[in-house]
């Protein structure tokens, strides 16, 4: 009975995460034929309101893997949450989204991830009999905020990159808008330079080039990586570019200051250097010092003892 319940709870992960695949598939098809057709330029006709999950079709409303799964009562309060639903945008946004994750489908990967952290749980406790039922609950625990961490983790590591990157990207912008406007500087930088603030300079390029408002672009390349210090950037730049303020000069206040905030994070980044070394001294090399200096003492004690 039990390895009947095991093979069925396996079967469930499997078809949600197959749903996952499928959804996501059926997605990127349907985003691939939107942009054909607007190269085309296909008269769309004007789409009527449709309801809030899926869309009307010939047999009646046909729903996608994500908006059934929204429709579940519980499911549904985590898709309703507007501002965990934005939170969740924005993290996965300063992460780089590299799976390109909606929000529903983040909130739909942990709920996932905690139904199979609990099955390992449950076949722990019933089929080897090595874990206490309440170890079964902190599995559940453990497998919601699980996806958290990894996003977190994710966004923190991104971010340090671009910080790294920053000294040297506004230098090169610097120098380069010398003899060129600054829109010129910014499409020639991304050749230099490599890891996740490469790739945001060069979706401002593309932005710039496609929308002709690179005001907007400033802004949404600011909100896209989630630091300080860029944001600072991206409003010195957009603000020199609306007063007429000369280019050069805003950018070497920027260069300065950017840079002490540089030292800021590496002499902060240093310091906590001690800290981890005071780890390994206080947890391994102090007992064993503890031990040599009460070894004699404890010889002398049972040697008048005795």
């Amino acid at each position: 009975m039990i390895g009947v319940i095991a093979i069925l709870a396996a079967a469930g992960a499997v078809f949600i995460f197959a749903g996952l695949v499928l959804s996501r598939a059926a997605k990127k098809k349907e985003e691939k034929y939107e942009t054909f057709r607007e190269l085309e330029m296909v008269p769309v006709e004007e789409e009527k309101e449709e309801p809030k999950f899926g869309r009307k079709g010939a047999w009646g409303e046909v729903l996608s893997f994500n908006d059934r799964v929204a429709r579940i009562p519980v499911v549904r309060a985590f898709y309703t949450d507007t501002r965990s639903m934005e939170s969740i945008r924005q993290k996965l946004t300063w992460s780089g989204n590299k799976y390109n994750l909606t929000p529903e489908e983040f909130v739909a990967l942990r709920l996932t991830s905690c139904f199979g952290f609990t099955l390992l749980g449950v076949l722990f406790y019933l089929v080897f009999g090595i874990l206490p039922l309440w170890a079964v609950v902190i599995f559940a625990v453990v497998g919601y905020i699980f996806p958290n961490l990894r996003l977190d983790s994710a966004v923190d590591k991104r971010q340090k990159e671009i910080l790294n990157a920053l000294p040297e990207f506004i230098d090169m912008l610097l120098v380069i808008t010398e003899s060129k406007t600054w829109i010129e500087a910014l499409n020639e930088v991304p050749r230099y330079l490599r890891g996740p603030l490469a790739q945001e300079v060069r979706e401002l390029n593309r932005e710039i080039a496609a929308y002709g408002k690179p005001i907007d672009a400033l802004v949404n390349f600011s909100d896209r990586t989630g630091v300080p210090e860029v944001r600072s950037l991206g409003h010195s730049i957009a603000q020199a570019e609306i007063v007429g303020q000369s280019m050069g000069e805003a950018l070497k206040k920027q260069a300065e200051s950017i840079r002490i905030a540089h030292w800021n994070y590496i002499d902060g980044e240093i310091n906590k250097t001690t800290t981890w070394l005071a780890l390994p001294l206080v947890g391994l090399m102090l007992p064993a010092l503890i031990l040599i200096a009460l070894v004699p003492a404890i010889q002398i004690l049972l040697s008048s003892i005795s």
